[in-house]
C-alpha cells in the first residue's frame, strides 16, 4: 500500500536550517532545514543549555545559503550577554552582517516587551526580509512595570510604602501584538526566533517547567522547542577533567509542519559552537545502523576511530551521512503513523 508521505514531511522549500541534521529532522523531516519563513518560533531552554549558541550556529547556516543574501541578521540582545568572538566561531558573513533591531548588536536592542514589537514592525513596514532572534523574551519588562518601579522607588526614597507589584503586563502585551506580528512576518518572508528561560511550574498536576509571556506563545509560535542540558562535556587537560560543552537534547513539543513531537540530541562545544558530524554519528550508532567493532566505527567497510570518521567527513563532505540519516528518520517516523488507506483523496 502506498503511504501517503506527503502528509508527514515538511515542504523543503523556505526552511530555515539550525546547523543540526537530527534537529532540521525533527522540525521538518527533511535536512534542508527546520523552521519556516514567514513564522515566530520558541525555544525554551534551562540555564547554560546553549540557547544563544544555537541561534547563533542558525545564523551560520543561513548565511552559507544563496537564498537569504538579502535577509537582515537582527540580534536582539536584551540580556545584554553577547560576549561570544562572532567572528572566530561563526565566520565574517555573520559578523559582517549580524545587527540589533537599530544599530550596532553591542549598542541597540529593545528595552521593554512594547519597544520589541515597536522595533518589529517598524522593520516589518520597511518591507526587507530579516531573521529576527529575541534573547530572550524573559529580559524584557513592561512599561507599566517601570512605572511602577519608579513610584516605588520614589515613595522609598520618600519613607513611604509604595503601591506594591501587579505583574508587568507581559502576557496582556503578547496577546495583543502578537498576532499581528505574526501575520506581517509572511507578507516579507522573514522569521522571528524568540528565546525563553524555563521556570519551575508551581501549579501541581501540570508538567515541571514552563516559560514566561503568557499563552500566545504557545498559541502562535509555529515551533515550540525546548532544550536541556544532558550531561557536560569533558577533556582532560593538564591532568584535570575541565567542561568545554555539554550534550543537549531538544523536545519539539509543538510542530506545526508534521505534527511530531520528537527529540533529538547534539553536542555544543564552547569554543566551536554545535557538532553536527558527531550527533549524526551518535544516532546511527544507536539506531544500530553504524556498527561498532572494539572501539572502532565502520563505514563503508572500513573501521575508522571516532576522531578520525569525523575528519573523514570533515574533509569530504557531509551529504552521505545526511542521506543515510534521512532513510533511518524516514523509517522511524512512518512507523508513527497507522498503515492505513487515506480516507481522503
Amino acid at each position: 500500500m502506498p503511504r501517503a508521505r506527503s502528509r508527514r514531511s515538511g515542504d523543503s522549500v523556505g526552511l530555515v536550517p539550525t546547523g543540526s541534521t537530527l534537529l532540521n529532522l525533527a522540525c521538518s523531516n527533511t535536512v534542508a532545514g527546520a523552521f519556516k519563513l514567514g513564522t515566530l518560533n520558541n525555544i525554551i531552554g534551562d540555564s547554560s543549555a546553549g540557547k544563544s549558541l544555537l541561534c547563533l550556529n542558525m545564523l551560520a547556516e543561513i548565511a552559507q545559503r544563496s537564498e537569504f543574501k538579502d535577509h537582515l541578521f537582527i540580534y536582539d540582545d536584551v540580556e545584554r550577554r553577547l560576549f561570544f568572538d562572532i567572528r572566530r566561531l561563526f565566520g565574517s558573513k555573520v559578523a559582517d552582517r549580524i545587527v540589533g533591531p537599530d544599530g550596532p548588536v553591542t549598542e541597540s536592542a529593545s528595552s521593554t516587551i512594547e519597544s520589541f514589537y515597536y522595533n518589529v514592525d517598524n522593520r516589518l513596514r520597511e518591507g526587507k526580509p530579516f531573521f529576527w532572534f529575541l534573547d530572550s523574551m524573559d529580559g524584557l519588562d513592561s512599561e507599566a512595570s517601570e512605572r511602577k518601579f519608579q513610584e516605588n522607588k520614589e515613595a522609598f526614597q520618600k519613607e513611604k510604602e509604595g503601591k506594591g507589584s501587579y505583574g508587568d503586563g507581559k502576557a496582556k502585551i503578547n496577546s495583543e501584538n502578537m498576532r499581528k506580528i505574526t501575520q506581517n512576518l509572511r507578507n516579507t518572508n522573514s522569521a522571528l526566533i524568540i528565546i525563553s528561560q524555563t521556570r519551575d511550574n508551581l501549579n501541581p498536576g501540570f508538567q515541571p517547567k514552563t516559560r514566561a509571556g503568557g499563552r500566545a506563545l504557545e498559541f502562535y509560535a509555529s515551533h515550540i522547542m525546548w532544550l536541556a542540558k544532558v550531561k557536560k562535556i569533558k577533556k582532560m587537560i593538564r591532568g584535570k577533567n575541565r567542561t568545554i560543552g555539554v550534550d543537549v537534547r531538544a523536545s519539539i513539543s509543538k510542530n506545526s509542519l508534521t505534527g511530531l513531537q520528537t527529540e533529538v540530541d547534539f553536542p555544543l562545544y564552547y569554543g566551536y559552537g554545535l557538532d553536527d558530524i558527531s550527533s549524526m554519528i551518535d544516532f546511527l550508532i544507536d539506531e544500530k545502523e553504524l556498527q561498532v567493532s572494539a572501539n572502532s566505527i565502520i563505514w563503508e567497510d572500513q573501521k575508522y576511530s571516532r576522531a578520525k570518521l569525523v575528519k573523514h567527513f570533515e574533509e569530504n563532505g557531509t551529504r552521505e551521512l545526511q542521506i543515510l540519516c534521512k532513510k533511518v528518520w524516514t523509517d522511524i517516523t512512518d512507523q508513527l503513523f497507522p498503515d492505513r488507506k487515506p480516507r481522503y483523496e
